[in-house]
């Protein structure tokens, strides 16, 4: 009985965070696991480990060491008031701290929420990091032009767009010539999903497993994306990020970059079959029909 226990652990969360249990002697009672868009193969994935004595953990399994090792390189520069701290690591799997606390509703945050929530991204974006971690390719633009131009394409040949749609997009992206973008500590995935009110009543972000050095700019696309505000709203966040860093960069080249992280959902929920992809590519149309960048910036509350 106890063989198939350990067996059913094993096939649960891979061999990585397995050895990792192991290792750290860990008599573990529950697996629930949190990740929605799960690998069959165990390819990605977070858990909720309960143990016997109570504490409680997630973790983390990641396509490649390489990644797991990034993450956890990475999290040493999180504010840890903010952030949950990496415990340990095997292979592809980290051991993260578990913060207790209620899930953000949608529909009844109070304007501080955004206040807090700016202010935890402008310090982020304004963390100081070692010279030798910088993405120097994410710093220009031809690598993010590129980016996108490979994204509509896959989209086209796939016919979830015509060509005509495909570059007529391409077409709004081209008339920003930005060059040499900020970049730095990013989170990847800021928003209210990944974000708790914690036992201090202090917003706590609980998922770090996106965290790169990367563009600002795609980092702050990405929080528009991913949620979505009114303009009081917006406007409060915006103002707390502000006051930390200058958001200009960003907002002259804002349909650029809401483009493209419109046209990377599409390609994510493509590739998966699911049934969200209609929701990317019904935003990347609205920008089609003749929306102007201030009605675009306007349409997402800036």
């Amino acid at each position: 009985m106890v063989l198939k226990r350990v067996q059913h652990l094993k096939e649960q969360v891979g061999e990585d965070l397995f050895s990792l249990f192991q290792r750290l002697d860990f008599h573990v009672v529950e697996v629930s696991r949190l990740t929605t868009l799960f690998s069959n193969h165990l390819q990605r994935g977070s858990f909720k480990v309960t143990l016997v004595d109570g504490r409680v953990f997630k973790a983390r399994f990641f396509p490649k060491a390489e990644e797991a090792e990034n993450v956890k390189h990475l999290s040493e520069f999180l504010d840890p008031v903010c952030f949950p701290r990496v415990l340990a690591s095997s292979g592809r799997g980290l051991l993260i701290e578990w913060i207790e606390g209620e899930p953000l509703d949608y529909q009844k945050c109070e304007i501080d929420i955004f206040m807090k929530a700016g202010t935890i991204q402008g310090a982020l974006h304004s963390s100081i990091l070692p010279r030798q971690l910088d993405n120097q390719s994410h710093s220009d633009s031809h690598y993010w032009k590129n980016r996108l131009e490979r994204k509509i394409k896959y989209l086209v040949e796939k016919e979830f767009l015509t060509p005509s749609e495909g570059e007529g997009l391409l077409s709004i992206a081209r008339i920003h010539p930005f060059n040499n973008l900020d970049i730095g500590l990013a989170h990847g995935d800021f928003c209210l999903d990944n974000m708790i009110l914690n036992e201090e009543d202090n917003v706590s972000i609980i998922d770090i497993e996106t965290v790169s050095v990367t563009a600002f700019s795609y980092d702050l696309a990405r929080t528009t994306s991913r949620w979505q505000m009114h303009t009081e709203q917006r406007q409060a966040y915006l103002n707390n990020y502000s006051k930390l860093r200058n958001p200009d960069e960003f907002l002259r080249n804002f349909s650029f970059w809401i483009i493209l992280v419109l046209v990377e959902s599409a390609v994510f929920f493509a590739q998966g079959q699911m049934i969200n992809l209609n929701e990317p590519l019904a935003e990347l149309r609205e920008i089609l029909q003749s929306i102007n960048e201030r009605d675009l910036l306007e349409r997402y509350g800036y």
